[in-house]
C-alpha cells in the first residue's frame, strides 16, 4: 500500500509528463497546422504559455487544466496556509 505522498507523486509526475507532451506537440505545428488544428480545437486558441522573454508559446484547454491540477493538489497539501493564496477557486472540492 502507498502513502499518500507517493500517490500524490505519482498524479505529479503523470501531470508533468503530459503537459511536456502536450507542448512539444503544440510547439511542433507550423502556422497553417496551428490555424487547423484551431479550427477543429476552437477552445485551445485561449491558451498560452509565456516563455520568460515574454514570446507566447501556444498550448491547449487540457494542458492548462493539468497546471491547475497541479497547483490545487500543491495548495490542498499545504494545508490552511494554502487556502490563503488568492487563486484557491475550488475549496473543499474533492481533487
Amino acid at each position: 500500500m502507498s502513502s499518500g505522498k507517493e500517490a500524490l507523486s505519482r498524479k505529479g509526475f503523470a501531470d508533468y509528463q503530459f503537459i511536456l507532451e502536450e507542448l512539444a506537440r503544440m510547439v511542433k505545428m507550423n502556422a497553417s497546422e496551428l490555424m487547423n488544428h484551431y479550427r477543429h480545437h476552437r477552445e485551445d486558441a485561449l491558451f498560452m504559455l509565456r516563455r520568460p522573454e515574454g514570446r507566447d508559446v501556444p498550448f491547449s484547454r487540457a494542458g492548462e487544466a493539468r497546471f491547475w491540477q497541479i497547483a490545487t493538489r500543491g495548495l490542498h497539501a499545504m494545508g490552511p496556509a494554502g487556502r490563503k493564496e488568492h487563486f484557491w477557486p475550488w475549496k473543499g472540492k474533492k481533487i
